[in-house]
């Protein structure tokens, strides 16, 4: 598959640049739409929150056999982390809440239809996104790179590896611990279109055109089989945003995706420090004899 994948990339350099896009889109489309920071930008792009109403392409039955598309006015019940909606369609009341709602299935142009700040404001926003995005994917799409990665392999080192590259997960399986500063001892398995690294997010700075510094990756990650993985190197997507002017909205929202996650290993680092000094504290007691027993003991009603 790498070898294919570099072929395929030799060959892509020889088209136009719109058929480059159009192949870049579809290639890899699918796989930037999910990565968090990008598709969070686009959420907030467009402002669709819960309890907001709008239209929707939704499936009528149309005889016993076949249905038809028809447009619906649906309230939104819950937005995913994958810029998928949870739709109540207005008109059918007894029927169940419609999940994991693609975002392509909104229509959007009722945004327009009123007057005032608000609604030219949308107007904007609507005008501009689709040549940003297209634009940034195909960006994105050129910056990818392909590795192969074995079977107990590690890929991220805690406390050691920095927050430099960015993976999605073509094939195979990684297994992360640590991942959830909330959680620092769970396990998190990221499967085929799953993805890790998104804290090279924390590089992007919406007031500076310099990068700021990296930090270490506070979890590890280890392949349990033979697998194939996408990567972004986090100074290309760096280059990539430093423009304002042509990517001012993604820009703002991806630096405050990063400051949520720079928050993120803020916490797990005052968790860590917090159950050290337990420990700490704990020890103390050795230092007394026959006092092993009183040690455990309050270390477990700390």
């Amino acid at each position: 598959p790498i070898f294919r994948y570099n072929y395929y990339n030799q060959l892509l350099d020889r088209l136009s640049p719109s058929l480059q896009a159009l192949v870049a889109k579809k290639d890899y489309g699918k796989i930037i739409d999910k990565i968090p920071f990008f598709a969070y930008a686009c959420h907030k792009f467009y402002d669709i929150n819960p309890g907001d109403i709008v239209r929707a392409r939704a499936k009528r039955i149309k005889g016993k056999t076949g249905f038809e598309w028809s447009d619906r006015r649906a309230v939104v019940v819950a937005v995913t982390s994958e810029l998928k909606f949870d739709l109540k369609y207005i008109d059918l009341p007894g029927e169940p809440v419609e999940r994991d709602v693609k975002f392509s299935r909104l229509q959007l142009d009722e945004y327009l239809l009123g007057e005032g700040p608000y609604q030219i404001s949308i107007s904007e926003r609507v005008q501009r996104l689709p040549f940003q995005k297209n634009l940034i994917m195909f960006k994105i799409a050129r910056s990818l790179r392909m590795q192969l990665r074995m079977d107990g392999e590690a890929v991220v080192f805690s406390n050691v590896s920095i927050n430099d590259v960015l993976y999605a997960v073509k094939s195979g399986s990684v297994l992360l611990f640590g991942h959830d500063p909330f959680k620092p001892y769970k396990l998190k398995r990221v499967g085929e279109k799953g993805f890790f690294g998104d804290d090279i997010a924390m590089l992007i700075s919406s007031v500076s055109d310099k990068p700021n510094k990296f930090v270490t990756r506070k979890y590890s990650a280890h392949c349990t089989r033979i697998t194939h993985v996408y990567t972004l190197q986090a100074l290309d997507f760096h280059s990539i945003l430093i423009d304002k002017d042509q990517f001012p909205t993604f820009r703002k929202y991806v630096a405050r995706y990063g400051i949520w996650t720079r928050l993120r290993y803020e916490i797990l680092d005052v968790v860590k420090r917090k159950r050290e000094d337990d420990r700490r504290r704990a020890g103390a007691y050795t230092a007394v004899p026959g006092a092993h027993h009183q040690k455990f003991f309050d270390a477990a009603n700390v």
